[in-house]
C-alpha cells in the first residue's frame, strides 16, 4: 500500500485506541462510583451481629456520662452489649439501631431514644467499612482509631449480655452483620407479661416509633387511675410514638406471631397516658442506669381473675428481684394503692382536699390553679380527671 495511506491508518488507529482508553477510563471511574454508592449503607432500622459469635449488640445503658472520649479515642463501653438468645434479641428493643448517614463513611447509631454520636457529645462518629457483606464498625478521635468488637470471652457477660470492647486493630471479632428489620426475616415481636381469659398482653416502651404487623393486635393506654382502679383506653391510630409506654393485647403468646415494625416518624406521646416507662436495667458496678422497683408507689401489668389488673412486681419479673425490666411499662400510684388494681369505668370522683395539693390542678375552663390556692367547692381537672372538692 501506498505510504500516505499507512500513515493515515495508523493515526486513526491510534485515535481509536485513545478514545477507547478514555472510555474505559471513564467506564471505571463511574463504575467504581457507582460501587462506592452501593456500598453505603441505606438509612434504616438494623440488628447488628457479629460475624464471629452470631450475637447481636444492644444499648443497655443511656447515660451520657458513662461515654465520655478520651484524646485516645477511649471510651467505656460498658453499656454497649451483645445478646446471644434469639428470643431476647427479637423481643428487646435495645437490640434495634436505626442508621442514620452523616456524610462520607460516617454513621450514627441511633438506639433508646439517643445515639451513640450524642451519648459521646458528637465526638464519635462510626465508620462503616463494607468488607463484602460484612462490615468493621470504627470511631476516631485526634486521629486515634477504634474498632468495635465482641468479646470473645462469652464467660466475661453479665446476665447473658457480654461487653464489646474496643481494638487498635481489626480483627475477626470486628466484623458485624446488618440485617434490615423488615418483618421478614428479620422480625420484633412482643413477649406477653400476663394471660388472661380474653388473650395475652404485654407491655413496651420503645425510642422508636412503630406499628404493629400480626393479626390480632391492639394497642391500649391508661388514661385515668385511682387507689382501686384503672381506665384503659384503646390507642387506634395507626403509629405509637416513640417514647410512648403502651400496652399491647395479643392473640399468642409466641412472640414471632405478635410482631411490630419500627416505624422512622417523629410524633407526640398522649399526654393522658398515665403509664410511664424504663429505657435501661444496668447494674454494672460504677456504671448502673436502672429504676429501682417501689412497691408502695409502682405496679406493673399482670392478671387477676382472668382479667388484666395492675399488681405488685413478683420477684421473677424483676432483674436481681430488685429493679424494673428495660423496655416496659409501669403504672404510678399514689400510697396506700391497692395491692391489685382492676380495670372499672373512670368519672367525677371525690377527694380529700390533702390529695389535691400533691398534683396540679386546673379549672374547667383549663386555667391552672397556683400550688398554695384554697380550693373552693367545685369541680376541677386532676391528672387528667374531674375531681370534686366539698
Amino acid at each position: 500500500m501506498p505510504g500516505p495511506y499507512r500513515a493515515g491508518h495508523s493515526l486513526v488507529t491510534s485515535t481509536i485506541i485513545l478514545i477507547m482508553k478514555r472510555i474505559i477510563t471513564i467506564s471505571f471511574t463511574l463504575f467504581l462510583g457507582a460501587a462506592s454508592l452501593m456500598a453505603q449503607v441505606s438509612d434504616g432500622f438494623y440488628y447488628i451481629r457479629n460475624a464471629a459469635t452470631g450475637r447481636r449488640i444492644c444499648i443497655q445503658d443511656t447515660d451520657p456520662s458513662h461515654y465520655q472520649v478520651t484524646s485516645a479515642a477511649s471510651v467505656t463501653t460498658a453499656g454497649i452489649r451483645t445478646i446471644g438468645s434469639d428470643e431476647t434479641i427479637n423481643t428487646s428493643p435495645s437490640c434495634i439501631f436505626f442508621i442514620r448517614h452523616l456524610g462520607g463513611d460516617s454513621y450514627d447509631l441511633l438506639a433508646q431514644n439517643t445515639s451513640l454520636y450524642a451519648m459521646t457529645s458528637n465526638r464519635l462518629a462510626i465508620t462503616l467499612k463494607n468488607n463484602g457483606g460484612t462490615y468493621t464498625m470504627s470511631g476516631s478521635y485526634q486521629g486515634q482509631v477504634r474498632y468495635l468488637a465482641d468479646m470473645s470471652n462469652t464467660s466475661a457477660s453479665w446476665e447473658g449480655k457480654t461487653s464489646v470492647k474496643l481494638e487498635t486493630s481489626a480483627d475477626a471479632y470486628c466484623n458485624w452483620e446488618l440485617e434490615p428489620i423488615d418483618g421478614s426475616s428479620a422480625w420484633h415481636g412482643i413477649k406477653p407479661d400476663a394471660t388472661t381469659d380474653d388473650g395475652y398482653w404485654g407491655s413496651i416502651f420503645m425510642g422508636f416509633c412503630f406499628r404493629v404487623l400480626s393479626p390480632g393486635m391492639e394497642v391500649y393506654y391508661v388514661s385515668a387511675v385511682d387507689n382501686e382502679s384503672f381506665e384503659l383506653k384503646p390507642y387506634t391510630e395507626d403509629i405509637v410514638p416513640a417514647g410512648m409506654p403502651v400496652l399491647i393485647k395479643c392473640s399468642s403468646a409466641d412472640p414471632a406471631e405478635n410482631q411490630i415494625l419500627p416505624i422512622a416518624d417523629a410524633l407526640d406521646p398522649l399526654i393522658e397516658n398515665k403509664l410511664e416507662g424504663v429505657y435501661c436495667a444496668l447494674d454494672v458496678s460504677g456504671f448502673r442506669n436502672r429504676v429501682d422497683y417501689a412497691e408502695g408507689s409502682m405496679r406493673v401489668i399482670g392478671a387477676s381473675d382472668g382479667k388484666l389488673a395492675f399488681v405488685k412486681a413478683p420477684l421473677e419479673y424483676l432483674y436481681k428481684n430488685l429493679y424494673l425490666p428495660a423496655n416496659k411499662a409501669y403504672l404510678p400510684v399514689s400510697d396506700g394503692a391497692a395491692a391489685v388494681l382492676t380495670e372499672g369505668t373512670s368519672g367525677i370522683s371525690s377527694i380529700q382536699m390533702d390529695e389535691v395539693g400533691k398534683a396540679r390542678i386546673y379549672t374547667l375552663s383549663g386555667v391552672r390553679v397556683a400550688d398554695d390556692t384554697t380550693l373552693r367547692p367545685g369541680i376541677y381537672i386532676k391528672n387528667g380527671r374531674k375531681v370534686v372538692v366539698k
